[in-house]
């Protein structure tokens, strides 16, 4: 008796050996699981199609999205999303980039209360609205935008487009890891694509 009870756990051992094994080998030849003995390697950075996002993005926002003009070409569009009109959050467009020193842009285009888009975007618990300081202005091609600091302590650029009969005003952002250059040209891009400033 004691004999075969042994076998038996040798028996089950083995078995759920060659599935581990067979179970591996699946996943390796379907490309979920790669083998790196020298460590994890760097893959391609993501992906999106911000462009056709943002010429898409009225139709789920409930406002006039804008694509900004001439964002620069060495740049990598690397996500984008949408928060549809009627969630609980202000509605809002946003589009991401990569630089090429590799650091993050995001250009947010959000309706509603200012104070209340940047505690959506900004603030960890969006719930609790903190009054936010501005550090400073940067005044881009005829704009003033407003700095202050945005999650992990990045920067953040900020500018309201005045609201209409029609409509409430949008609050343009910019934030990420990027450098001042790249947020003014970020900010240029998509002051070219709102138009002539009107003072």
């Amino acid at each position: 008796m004691a004999r075969r009870r042994t076998s038996t756990g040798r028996d089950m051992t083995l078995s759920m050996g060659l599935l581990v094994i067979v179970v591996l080998l699946a996943a390796w030849l379907a490309g979920t699981v790669d083998f790196a003995p020298g460590g994890p390697k760097d893959g391609p950075a993501p992906t999106a199609d911000v462009v056709g996002g943002l010429a898409r993005a009225d139709a789920s926002t409930g406002f006039d999205v804008v694509t900004p003009d001439g964002v620069p070409g060495d740049w990598q569009p690397s996500a984008f999303s949408v928060i549809e009109a009627g969630s609980v959050e202000p509605p809002a467009a946003r589009a991401a980039w990569i630089t090429p020193a590799g650091s993050f842009i995001t250009l947010i285009q959000a309706q509603g209360d200012t104070a209340r888009v940047l505690a959506a975007e900004l603030d960890d618990d969006p719930s609790d609205a903190r009054s936010r300081t501005a550090s400073g202005v940067r005044a881009v091609d005829g704009r003033d935008w407003t700095v202050t600091t945005g999650r992990r302590g990045e920067a953040a650029w900020y500018l309201t487009t005045p609201a209409t009969d029609s409509a409430d005003q949008v609050v343009l952002l910019i934030t990420g890891s990027a450098t001042p250059d790249d947020f003014t040209a970020l900010a240029a891009a998509t002051g070219r694509a709102i138009g002539v400033p009107t003072s």
